[in-house]
């Protein structure tokens, strides 16, 4: 892939190092012939040394840089529990990715139950463009990629995958040769089944053998190997998988790949540019200043302060996490050295969300009634990135472009100053997209009032945040960090 202004915002979200993607039906990987951190990637020498620029070049540069250094130490030293000096960073800005087959997903088994017969992905080299190629065996089914084991933490215990480690991108496993062979072939071209005369037939087609799917409503936990293909008519009864062993720091989940098997770790930081004579900014504003007062408290939400405008964004993924968002492992691109990240700065727009300091104020009275073991800068910084994702969830439904085309970041900015919340368009120069929102007044309201009610959780109730409420696609965050209850005790938002 070769990158245009408007794909670096793409691939930042979906096309980083290690990221997984679909073409044609089969899954591969951002990666690269080189060892380093950042495989896969081409930099723009000329944008790289533009960004490189803006952000030592002047106020607002340093300013930005200056925070997301800041954020990405805070979530390392979360993360794996002590401090990673960032104080160096090169923001590299991608012309091309190789998107290339990764061997730990080089394995497929035919769908069909009577069949299942595993096979090597590389073995057919030129697929059909509408699929993956046949099986083997019964030349008629179609065939999809086997599960992979991926890795999930043992308990609290930090993940293996250290900063800048190119072998933690391969902490994915395929099923393994002593899974694939007919599980009663035994080394010496021993045979142990029972009923055989202790030798195996040596010209079995690579001496493969079968995954069965016992039960569709369970796909991969059900899954049983087998081998029905004997060429000796010898009985081969489905049997359980065997699990990899775990290591020090890792268990292995067995699930089947996919683009969302991997998500980004991203942080971002963004400054206000006031432009006079803005007629764009100026009709959205005019068209806002009835709405905020319906909607938002004017004791915690600085009303005239809040106001929609012109953004300088700097943007930054710097690894990712494989698994889900609790017991998932994450990676960095980060060496400690070059500390080479990928990301890019935008000129676009969005809201600015002012908060007066009566925010911390009670933050802090939540936390003695509620939370009082907590620290007041953690629910700090979880109510500003849950009130971020209540300004971001709906974005997509109340205009129809996709929710990678909507992001946000958000500053803590001490109890005699308040915080500020910024959601905005990802594309370069802005798409629109909150100035439509924001324009129509009786859509803002609306989408405003549905916020409120979702932060009751009417569907799943669930203990803080779910995908019924909160949680959005492409946060940086993996949806961690999220708290409903609190930003309903903030009573932030009226509502009916």
């Amino acid at each position: 892939m070769t990158t245009t202004n408007k794909s670096v915002g793409y691939a930042l979200r979906s096309l980083y190092p290690g990221a997984f993607a679909s073409y044609r039906g089969v899954i591969f990987r951002v990666t690269g012939p080189s060892q380093g951190p950042l495989a896969g990637i081409t930099a723009d020498m000329s944008e790289t040394m533009k960004v490189f620029e803006s952000l030592r070049g002047d106020e607002d540069g340093k300013k930005l840089y200056d925070k997301v250094s800041k954020k990405l130490e805070s979530h390392i030293k979360e993360e794996v529990g002590r401090s990673i000096p960032v104080k160096v960073l090169h923001v590299v800005v991608p012309e091309k990715i190789d998107l290339r087959f990764d061997e730990s997903l080089d394995m497929i088994y035919c769908s069909d139950s009577a069949c299942g017969t595993l096979d090597k992905l590389s073995y057919n080299k030129f697929p059909p463009k509408d699929r993956m190629p046949g099986c083997r065996k019964c030349h008629q089914s179609r065939v999809q990629q086997a599960p992979v084991w991926i890795p999930q933490k043992l308990g609290n215990k930090q993940g293996q995958a250290l900063l800048g480690d190119p072998a933690a991108q391969g902490i994915i496993r395929n099923m393994g040769v002593h899974q694939i062979f007919c599980y009663f072939s035994k080394p010496g071209n021993k045979c142990s089944h029972p009923q055989g005369d202790g030798k195996c037939v040596l010209d079995f087609v690579s001496k493969l053998g079968s995954l069965k799917m016992t039960d569709p409503q369970r796909p991969v936990d059900s899954l049983r190997k087998y081998n029905p293909h004997c060429p000796k008519g010898l009985e081969v009864p489905p049997i359980p998988l065997e699990r990899l062993h775990r290591t020090t720091g890792y268990w292995y989940k067995m699930d089947f790949p996919r683009e969302s098997m991997t998500v980004p770790l991203q942080v971002s930081a963004a400054e206000p540019r006031v432009i006079e004579e803005d007629p764009e900014v100026d009709e959205v504003n005019v068209a806002l200043e009835d709405v905020k007062a319906v909607i938002l408290n004017d004791e915690i939400v600085d009303l005239k302060e809040s106001v929609f405008s012109r953004l300088r964004v700097l943007e930054l993924t710097y690894g990712f996490r494989t698994g889900n968002r609790i017991g998932g492992v994450s990676s960095y691109y980060l060496d400690g050295h070059d500390n080479n990240v990928i990301g890019r700065v935008t000129e676009t727009q969005g809201f600015v969300l002012t908060l007066r300091p009566e925010f911390y104020k009670r933050v802090d009275g939540i936390k003695g009634s509620k939370y009082p073991e907590e620290d007041l800068d953690y629910l700090v910084d979880v109510a500003l990135h849950s009130i971020k994702h209540t300004l971001l969830v709906l974005c997509p439904t109340y205009t129809g472009f996709e929710p990678d085309k909507f992001f946000g970041s958000y500053d803590a900015l001490g109890p005699d100053r308040g915080a500020k919340v910024y959601v905005y368009d990802t594309d370069d120069g802005g798409n629109g997209g909150f100035a439509a929102i924001m324009k129509n007044r009786q859509n803002f309201v609306r989408m405003l009032k549905e916020i409120s009610l979702r932060l009751s959780c009417p569907k799943r109730e669930c203990n803080l945040a779910c995908k019924q409420c909160l949680f959005i696609k492409n946060c940086g965050n993996v949806n961690r960090k999220l708290n409903r209850h609190l930003i309903s005790d903030l009573e932030m938002f009226y509502h009916d």
